[in-house]
């Protein structure tokens, strides 16, 4: 839920997608500038390999051991968690740039009271 203090994050990605001026896909992990020390964004996504440097090098500060974790381990949790709130599955590949149902589906991992949920709704 949106608390729209200084720190909220939905606040925060809404003044992020404004301040992008932009009417289509925006690129929520871009490429940084460093111009004399004055940083802005660039417009091309930020690399993979940056990206899983900067996930690894925070998942370390909190004391977490980042030789556990990877990009796809957001990816899995945040397809699995949509999935598990209803999102249709068209967006959810939408979101994660899967083409096939199959590479999509890869990713999402069931809770166990939705199997179990199966189980209920036969009786069993």
């Amino acid at each position: 839920a949106a608390t729209h203090n200084i720190t909220c994050p939905v606040s925060l990605l809404e003044r992020f997608l404004d301040a992008s001026d932009s009417t289509g896909h925006v690129q929520l992990f871009r490429r940084i500038a460093n111009h004399q020390g004055h940083l802005s964004l660039r417009k091309e996504p930020m690399s993979y390999t940056r990206a899983r440097e900067k996930v690894l090098h925070l998942l370390s500060s909190i004391g977490l051991d980042p030789t556990k974790y990877g990009l796809h381990s957001l990816r899995s949790g945040g397809a699995s968690t949509a999935a598990s709130m209803g999102v249709p599955d068209r967006l959810i590949a939408h979101h994660g740039g899967w083409r096939s149902a199959e590479a999509r589906e890869g990713y999402i991992l069931e809770s166990k009271s939705a199997v179990l949920g199966v189980s209920r709704s036969l009786g069993l």
